[in-house]
């Protein structure tokens, strides 16, 4: 298995995440849905940071801890107008 890539936030591109979803699973869709709300919500009410745990275009995984923003279907948004894919989040930890 390889290691987890730490990624800085002021690095972030959506170039650098896979551009198809990674999860398959509808189920583990809305849990990753029902995360991010969760996560935006705390970064904007208590300004908490989180692990946001992804894939990068060259398949390896990614972890970039920040605060989330905003959100919407498509994006996460970070601090300084940098947004992640949500297509290529696969977890976020609190």
């Amino acid at each position: 298995m390889n290691p987890t890539v730490i990624l800085a936030k002021e690095l972030v591109s959506p170039h650098l995440f896979a551009q198809h979803d990674v999860l398959q699973d509808p189920r583990l869709r809305a849990d990753r849905k029902a995360q991010i709300q969760k996560a935006t919500a705390l970064g904007n009410i208590y300004q908490h940071k989180v692990k946001i745990i992804c894939q990068m275009a060259d398949g390896r995984i990614g972890q970039i801890v920040t605060t989330i923003w905003q959100s919407d279907d498509k994006y996460v948004s970070l601090k300084g107008g940098r947004v992640i894919p949500v297509s290529a989040i696969l977890r976020i930890e609190y």
